[in-house]
């Protein structure tokens, strides 16, 4: 039953390709099944998101068509990163209620982008195969494992963020007293004061 599943998995993946990915439309018989054995051999469907990118080999040369084959699985892997760690936001930010509005509508989509950023700015080619029509295709992956990680310490220096914000909010509404004129820092300036946030020691731009 494992076996017939992950066979229905494999062809489902390659129709899926097929849809995404240019270079790949028109493969049918031995090529479908090469196309099968290498992601059955290369990876993990259960531990690993991962992508397929190819290319014509032309004029300007296979380190051309190598290049654009990366660029292209990138592209296609990048997508898929950035749709696992946006459910894990969406997850994780159900538990903060106070900030979730503006958490989902405003932050949410750019952190999954840093995520996807963080996580496979050293990602290589995981394998590298051609074909005798003079086209290349190169495959890489990430662990499933590394994108929630990544997500899950993205999030929390986050929320450090905003918490260390609300403590602000916290000492100047302590020390108020009648007759202040200065105007506090209230939480409900608080999240347009998180459009510049930092995490770790980048800055993000969340265009509030």
């Amino acid at each position: 039953m494992k076996f017939f599943k992950f066979s229905l998995f494999l062809v489902l993946v390659f129709f899926s390709f097929a849809c995404t990915n240019s270079s790949i439309l028109g493969k049918k018989g031995s090529t479908e099944k090469q196309f099968q054995t290498i992601i059955e051999t290369s990876v993990n469907p259960e531990e690993e998101l991962y992508s397929i990118g190819g290319f014509k080999i032309e004029e300007s040369g296979i380190k051309v068509a190598r290049m654009k084959a990366v660029e292209e699985a990138n592209e296609l892997l990048d997508e898929k990163v950035k749709k696992e760690s946006h459910k894990l936001l969406q997850n994780f930010s159900g538990s903060a209620d106070i900030y979730e509005k503006k958490l989902n509508k405003h932050i949410i989509k750019n952190l999954s982008e840093y995520v996807a950023k963080k996580v496979l700015q050293d990602v290589t080619p995981k394998k590298e195969w051609e074909y005798d029509t003079g086209e290349i295709f190169v495959l890489i992956s990430v662990a499933k494992e590394d994108v929630v990680d990544e997500t899950k310490n993205i999030f929390v220096e986050h929320l450090d963020k905003v918490l260390s914000d609300l403590k602000k909010v916290r000492q100047e509404i302590s020390s108020y007293e009648i007759g202040d004129k200065k105007p506090i820092d209230t939480a409900a300036n608080l999240v347009e004061n998180t459009a510049d946030s930092k995490v770790g020691n980048e800055e993000i731009n969340f265009d509030i």
